[in-house]
C-alpha cells in the first residue's frame, strides 16, 4: 500500500474499475463516477502537469472555489 495519493487512486481504479469512487448531487439527483473514470482523470492530470514542465520533487498548487457538487475538480 502507498502513501501517495496519486497511487492509491490509481490502485483503487484497477481494484474496484465500475464501483462508484464518488457521488455528487447534480440538479435534483446523485450522480457517481466510477473508480475507473477517477483513475483517468488522475492519469490525464499528472499527463498535463509533466507535459507543462512539472518534476519529480516540483510543489504544485491549485487555488479553485470547490463544492461537492463540482466533480470536474480532479
Amino acid at each position: 500500500m502507498s502513501d501517495h495519493l496519486g497511487t492509491m487512486i490509481l490502485d483503487s481504479a484497477r481494484r474496484f474499475g465500475s464501483l462508484p469512487a464518488m457521488r455528487y448531487l447534480d440538479g435534483g439527483g446523485w450522480r457517481s463516477i466510477p473508480y475507473a473514470e477517477l483513475g483517468d482523470r488522475v492519469r490525464a492530470l499528472s499527463k498535463a502537469l509533466v507535459d507543462s514542465g512539472v518534476g519529480a520533487g516540483d510543489l504544485v498548487g491549485r487555488h479553485a472555489r470547490v463544492r461537492a457538487a463540482d466533480p470536474q475538480v480532479l
